[in-house]
C-alpha cells in the first residue's frame, strides 16, 4: 500500500514538473507590443506586425528608415517609390477604410491629416498608431514609439538622440542669450498668429522668443494695429505683409524695422513633420537673433 501511495506520488510529481517546464519554455507571450500614440491611444499587438499599410508622406519617410524588412504592404500614392514593392492605395485622403479592413493588416500607420481614418480603423478592429505630434518633444518620443510598434527601436533609437542633439544645441545657444525677443508672426495675409501652446507656439518659444500675439490678444487675429501697440522685435509673415510695414511710415521706430529684423515666411515652414522639425527650429532662431546671435 505505501509503495503504490508512493509511486502514485512520483507520478503526478512528474506530471507537474513536466507541464512547469512546457509552461515556462515554450509559452507564448500575451503581449510583443504595447506602446502609446498620439492621440494617448494605446496599441497592443500580440505578435510582430507583419502587414503593415502606411498612409501620408511623414509616417512614410519615417518608418522607410526605420527598414522594417518588407512587411509593408500597403502605402498611399505619395509613398510609392519608398515602398515599390507594397499595393498603392491611392491618395491617402481618399483611402477608404473597407478597403484597409479588406487587407487584414496587422497595423496601420498614418500621418496627422488622417485622424478620422485612424478612427474608422480603430472601430473596425484595426490596430493603428496615429503620428500626430503637437510638440517639439511629442515628435522625439513619437520616433521612439513607432519603432517599438514596427519592433524596430534599434534603428529609431539613433535617429531620435541626432534630432534630440540639435535640439539640445539650439537650447543651448539660447540660454546664452540676453534677451528674449518680442515675436509677431502672421500666419497668412489675414494676420491670423500661432495659438497658444500649438506646434509654431511651440516652435517660437523653444527659439528663444515671445509669441507677443498668443500672449496678450483675446481674438484669432492680430491687426497690424495690434503688432504696432506690442513693439515688436521680430516680425515674421507673408511676403506682403513684410513689405508694407517696411514703407508704412508708422512702422519706422519700431525694433523690428530699426534692426531689420522683418522676416518673410518661408513657404511651407509651417508645415512641421519630424524630419524638418529641427531645421524650422534653427531657421527660427537665425531670424530670432539674427545679427546679434551669440554662436
Amino acid at each position: 500500500m505505501v509503495r503504490r501511495l508512493l509511486l502514485v506520488l512520483m507520478i503526478v510529481a512528474v506530471a507537474v514538473t513536466t507541464c512547469f517546464y512546457f509552461a515556462i519554455n515554450y509559452q507564448r507571450p500575451l503581449v510583443t507590443v504595447n506602446v502609446v500614440d498620439d492621440r494617448g491611444e494605446k496599441l497592443e499587438l500580440l505578435r510582430t506586425p507583419e502587414r503593415i499599410v502606411v498612409l501620408t508622406p511623414s509616417a512614410g519617410r519615417l518608418v522607410a528608415l526605420l527598414q522594417p524588412d518588407g512587411r509593408i504592404v500597403g502605402v498611399s500614392d505619395d509613398l510609392a517609390t519608398l515602398f515599390p514593392q507594397a499595393e498603392s492605395l491611392g491618395l491617402a485622403e481618399q483611402v477608404a477604410a473597407t478597403r484597409i479592413v479588406a487587407m487584414r493588416p496587422d497595423l496601420v500607420v498614418l500621418g496627422p491629416t488622417l485622424v478620422g481614418l485612424s478612427n474608422q480603423l480603430t472601430d473596425s478592429g484595426v490596430k493603428t498608431f496615429l503620428l500626430a505630434p503637437e510638440s517639439i518633444d511629442q515628435t522625439l518620443t513619437g520616433i521612439e514609439r513607432v519603432g517599438v510598434a514596427l519592433e524596430r527601436s534599434s534603428a529609431a533609437a539613433p535617429l531620435r538622440d541626432q534630432l534630440a542633439q540639435r535640439l539640445q544645441d539650439v537650447r543651448d545657444k539660447v540660454e546664452r542669450q540676453l534677451d528674449q525677443p518680442k515675436v509677431v508672426f502672421w500666419l497668412d495675409d489675414t494676420f491670423r498668429y500661432p495659438e497658444k501652446d500649438g506646434f509654431i507656439d511651440n516652435l517660437i518659444y523653444t527659439a528663444g522668443g515671445q509669441n507677443i500675439a498668443a500672449l496678450t490678444s483675446e481674438t484669432p487675429v492680430f491687426t497690424p494695429a495690434d503688432g504696432l501697440l506690442a513693439l515688436p522685435d521680430v516680425i515674421i509673415g507673408p511676403q506682403t505683409v513684410i513689405d508694407a510695414i517696411r514703407v508704412d511710415p508708422r512702422w519706422k521706430d519700431i525694433a523690428a524695422v530699426l534692426n531689420n529684423r522683418l522676416h518673410p515666411l518661408p513657404d511651407a515652414f509651417t508645415l512641421v513633420n519630424w524630419d524638418n522639425l529641427i531645421d524650422r527650429l534653427e531657421v527660427l532662431y537665425e531670424m530670432l537673433y539674427a545679427e546679434g546671435a551669440q554662436p
